[in-house]
């Protein structure tokens, strides 16, 4: 199986980069979505900002990119109410994991953040 962006795929794939970039680093857009990132600060009324390209954004191809946002995502701090199904999503994404399948950990990640934030928007 190969990890590179092909068409619509891409588009799903970049999509979901940017939602974990946003919800991991607490990211924003900018240049009409080509980059990622946040204000790092500002001194002498000039804004200094981390940003990174939304291609070279690698949480679908990599482990060390991926697995801090999952270890983030299993340890947030939910209310009861929620806490059951935030578990049946870390144990989804976990299975992907063992299976040694990042794309699926990945995808599960997505669906997992687009919940929560889903949640937390109520």
């Amino acid at each position: 199986m190969t990890n590179t962006k092909t068409n619509e795929e891409g588009k799903d794939i970049e999509a979901g980069n940017v939602l974990i970039d946003i919800f991991y680093r607490g990211s924003e857009l900018f240049g009409d979505g080509e980059w990622v990132g946040k204000l790092r600060g500002s001194e002498n009324h000039q804004n200094y900002f981390d940003t990174i390209p939304v291609d070279n954004l690698q949480y679908y191809t990599s482990w060390d990119w991926l697995m801090p946002v999952y270890d983030y995502f299993r340890c947030i701090v939910v209310d009861g109410n929620i806490f059951n199904q935030r578990q049946a999503h870390v144990q989804l994404i976990y299975q992907e994991i063992i299976r040694v399948n990042i794309r699926g950990a990945h995808d599960r990640l997505v669906e997992a953040i687009t919940w929560y934030n889903d949640q937390n928007q109520k």
